[in-house]
């Protein structure tokens, strides 16, 4: 008895120290899988939710290949390190290796994986420089460099950090081009209005020397003929960084007679009613409440046509021909006189085709005030898909200023859900400014910022403060 006893002792216990050792190999094998990062068999959050050193940024730089000299190379400078060259004890200069990106086929240049503590940056917001570099003075014909290297031109670059392992930033830089080009299109058909015009494209100067297809914002002009006026200031913008990059697309004015300003066809076009006879006159201005004058034969009311030719015609040939994209996020339109009347429809009315309007001197008048009136109350934009910018001169009149300043208001009142003052709803009174092209010209400078904006995050959101020594140290050597 006894032994059979001791027997079943032995044999529970010889069970128990075998279970014990598959827990403890269960354990090591089954932890040591659940905490490994790549195991196949984590939930959602785990997979997305890398460690902290894990968390990177790779950048990739778009540019052409045959904009580059033989000896240049591109470097990148961020946040957590501006010094990208280094110089030799003989007074040359020579670029750090973590700074070079490799040359990935495609016009394609990749920067090597730049770490950081996703626990501490993880949601900030890090500067990338780029720098085309060449250590043979002289040799870099196609951009003339001063010391062998400087840095991209335009509007600055930032990207949020997601704390990710894998995290990717596309850069389009451009170094050396500061004016931007426009291009005529002839006899551009219009289905939509029967007729033909010439469409005046203006390329920024970042888009003149790194052509490689994205995605950019896209303007309409009307009366776009006026855009050959505006290169220079256009040109500044870009290049100041102030704005982004912008392509502006004018549609030139289907005349009916020559060198006349108010043919019926602009009265047609840039118009979204049919004119009728009506008081009280906006600014006790009679002509503009007789539409005898103003439309003859009721010539008028053909907005939404015109409209269509912009978004069913131009903007398809304009992106075609440029190799870029637009989304209605990205489109605006931009006019002056009736083409500000018909600019503040558009964005009001078509937010998914046009986000922004630059109104300048708008014929808010038309009709006796009948954007106020009815457009206003009958329809209503998507919060966060129109922006407004109206301006008007202070020496243009009752009939201008008084119709400008209602709609501003009344947009402030009655849609403050969309138009907030200072983020999408801006007025300009420019003081001594009259109803011509120079007065809105000046007023452009301070729309064009306003409404496209170059992405600068606050400090606080930074990574850390841009130093203001950037290269300094390396090209002072």
């Amino acid at each position: 008895k006894m032994t059979k006893k001791m027997k079943k002792i032995d044999n529970g216990a010889a069970y128990y120290l075998l279970m014990a050792g598959l827990w403890v190999l269960c354990f090591l094998v089954c932890g040591c899988c659940c905490a490994h990062p790549n195991n196949n068999n984590n939930n959602s959050n785990s997979t997305t939710a890398p460690s902290a050193a894990c968390a990177s940024l790779r950048v990739v730089v778009h540019y052409p290949e045959s904009r580059l000299c033989a000896t240049c190379e591109l470097l990148i400078g961020t946040d957590f390190n501006w010094t990208v060259v280094a110089v030799s004890p003989d007074g040359t200069l020579a670029p750090t290796p973590n700074a070079v990106l490799t040359p990935a086929g495609s016009d394609r240049w990749v920067s090597k994986p730049i770490p950081y503590d996703a626990a501490t940056h993880k949601g900030k917001w890090i500067e990338l420089t780029l720098i085309r570099f060449t250590s043979q003075f002289g040799a870099d014909t196609i951009c003339p460099v001063n010391g062998g290297l400087i840095r991209n031109m335009g509007e600055r670059t930032f990207v949020q950090l997601d704390g990710t392992c894998n995290q990717t930033a596309d850069v389009y830089p451009f170094f050396c081009t500061r004016t931007g080009t426009i291009t005529p299109l002839a006899n551009v058909a219009s289905p939509q209005l029967n007729n033909t015009r010439t469409i005046y494209v203006y390329q920024p100067p970042s888009l003149v020397e790194n052509p490689l297809p994205r995605t950019v914002h896209m303007v309409a002009l009307s009366d776009g003929q006026i855009v050959q006026w505006m290169d220079s200031a256009l040109d500044a913008s870009a290049l100041a960084g102030v704005a982004r990059e912008t392509v502006v697309v004018g549609v030139a004015t289907a005349y009916t007679n020559n060198n006349n300003n108010n043919t019926q066809q602009r009265m047609f076009e840039l118009t979204f009613s049919k004119c009728h006879d009506c008081s009280p006159c906006p600014g006790g201005y009679a002509p503009a409440c007789n539409c005898s004058d103003l439309a003859p034969n009721g010539h008028s009311g053909g907005s939404d046509l015109y409209l269509d030719f912009v978004t069913q015609t131009v903007f398809p040939l304009v992106r075609s021909k440029l190799r870029v994209h637009t989304t209605g996020a990205t489109q605006g339109i931009a006019g002056y006189s009736l083409g500000g009347l018909t600019a503040c429809y558009a964005a009001y009315t078509r937010s998914s085709e046009f986000s922004r309007a630059h109104c300048s001197s708008p014929s808010l008048w038309w009709n006796c005030n009948e954007f106020e009136r009815r457009v206003i109350p009958n329809h209503k934009p998507v919060p966060g898909t129109s922006a407004l910018y109206l301006d008007v001169g202070s020496a243009e009149g009752a009939i201008m200023t008084d119709p400008t300043r209602s709609v501003y208001h009344a947009l402030a009142r009655e849609r403050g859900d969309v138009y907030v003052v200072g983020r999408t709803l801006w007025l300009d009174v420019g003081q001594g400014d009259y109803h011509e092209p120079n007065s809105w010209l000046r007023r452009m400078y301070t729309a064009v910022p306003t409404l496209y904006p170059s992405v600068t995050p606050p400090t606080t959101e930074r990574v850390r403060e841009a130093s203001a020594e950037l290269l300094m140290s390396a090209a002072e050597g």
